[in-house]
């Protein structure tokens, strides 16, 4: 009788054993498709344009209020898993492939506090704007800026920023009318 034990014994502790690694795999499981499918928050931080300049080597530099609408700090250091990636016109496309993209420094943004950030992009080679940079009136220097910005760079609708980690969508708008 003893004998027939044995082998039951040893069915119940394995379908037991079965069981317990069955339901911690489908929670691991859960758990990953829960984290991979949660939704991109655009709302907790906010970005302007502030102003489009030419920078050294004629590069134009896109200069961004940006906003932090939450009740804790936001920073974007070296390390962070984020990707900044540049918003086209043609079929509002994103493509994160422009090597030289990238935040000119690491930033931190206070809760509920602003900054401003600078995304350096575009070459404007060979553009020439007509007068001193800061000669005339400030709708005219806006005018040639955009006239610029458009020469330099036609396709573009603007930048978009996601922070893998916090799951933050940051949208940073073109020069139309500051939206993108």
């Amino acid at each position: 009788m003893n004998r027939n034990r044995g082998p039951a014994k040893i069915a119940a502790l394995m379908s037991v054993g079965i069981g317990v690694g069955l339901a911690i795999l489908t929670s691991a499981l859960s758990g990953i498709s829960w984290y991979t499918s949660r939704q991109w928050d655009s709302t907790a931080l906010r970005a302007t344009l502030d102003h489009v300049a030419l920078g050294p080597h004629n590069q134009l530099h896109f200069y961004y209020d940006l906003e932090n609408r939450t009740s804790s700090s936001y920073e974007v250091s070296q390390t962070s898993p984020v990707e900044l990636m540049v918003k086209f016109r043609q079929e509002s496309w994103l493509s994160p492939d422009y090597r030289s993209l990238r935040l000119t420094e690491p930033f931190s943004v206070p809760a509920r506090q602003h900054a401003l950030i600078v995304i350096p992009f575009c070459k404007a080679s060979g553009l020439v704007i007509a007068g001193r940079p800061n000669s005339g009136s400030a709708d005219g220097q806006i005018a040639r800026m955009i006239s610029l910005v458009k020469a330099a760079c036609p396709n573009l609708k603007g930048f978009v920023l996601y922070d893998r980690k916090k799951r933050y969508q940051i949208v940073f708008p073109g020069i139309d009318n500051g939206t993108t």
